[in-house]
């Protein structure tokens, strides 16, 4: 994520927080599900997850929107 929203010119900031959350509860679960590992994953924490995903996303939209606006691609 950091190297992404370096790449489109970005604030990390917003996400810098939520690094442990991404590295460890979605993406190591997600790898483990696709490995064909067994992963106990419970509805509590899931909804957890979800809500905290769906927040970084709608952020994450409205920064490349903003960006697109601006016209922040033109600037380097």
């Amino acid at each position: 994520m950091k190297e992404i929203t370096h790449i489109l010119g970005i604030d990390f900031s917003p996400y810098s927080t939520k690094s442990m959350l991404i590295d460890f509860k979605l993406l190591k679960t997600r790898n483990e599900i696709a490995h064909g590992e067994y992963s106990v994953f419970d509805k509590e924490e899931y909804i957890e997850l979800h809500v905290e995903v769906i927040a970084m996303l709608d952020i994450f939209r409205n920064q490349i929107e903003n960006a697109a606006i601006n016209k922040d691609y033109m600037r380097n």
